[in-house]
């Protein structure tokens, strides 16, 4: 029996439309140290996986679902804000939120992500997800528990 358990190993456990997402995320400071998509992202890789969709196919997925709801992968720091005072004052908080995570991976060696491609390889650096090849093609898998502690992390 492995030491790790990964939405995958619990796949079969799940009812059918239901997946494994891993608490340690939130629970962990993850969730204020990254980008607020990247949450959104993980539980889409979360779905990919029970789903047994490539790694391929959940990125598509993912920017489809970025399309269908015309957002931006991340955070456009080159935006200009937008009229109305709610807007605003929306759009000047999610700015200091998206500088505070940016600063805080720069002074600890990464980049902040542009790309849902960047997220990826951000959650891989912390061994959140990880790639696994099948029969010739890449899947992902993520981590449940034990959650990677993002003070191991931190310079």
């Amino acid at each position: 029996m492995s030491m790790f358990q990964t939405v995958m190993s619990l796949r079969h456990l799940c009812l059918p439309g239901a997946y494994a997402s891993p608490e340690g995320f939130v629970l962990g400071g993850w969730a204020n140290a990254l980008p607020i998509q990247s949450i959104v992202y993980l539980h889409e890789i979360c779905a990919g996986v029970m789903l047994g969709r490539t790694k391929e196919e959940t990125i598509a997925d993912i920017k489809a679902l970025l399309e269908y709801k015309r957002e931006s992968a991340f955070h456009d720091f080159d935006a200009s804000p937008p009229r109305g005072k709610l807007k605003r004052e929306i759009f000047d908080e999610e700015r200091e939120q998206a500088l505070e995570q940016r600063a805080f991976l720069e002074r600890n060696g990464y980049r902040y992500p542009q790309t849902v491609e960047d997220c990826v390889e951000l959650f891989k650096a912390f061994h959140i997800v990880h790639e696994i090849v099948v029969a010739g093609e890449v899947y992902f898998d993520v981590i449940i528990s034990p959650f990677p502690v993002l003070k191991h992390y931190l310079k």
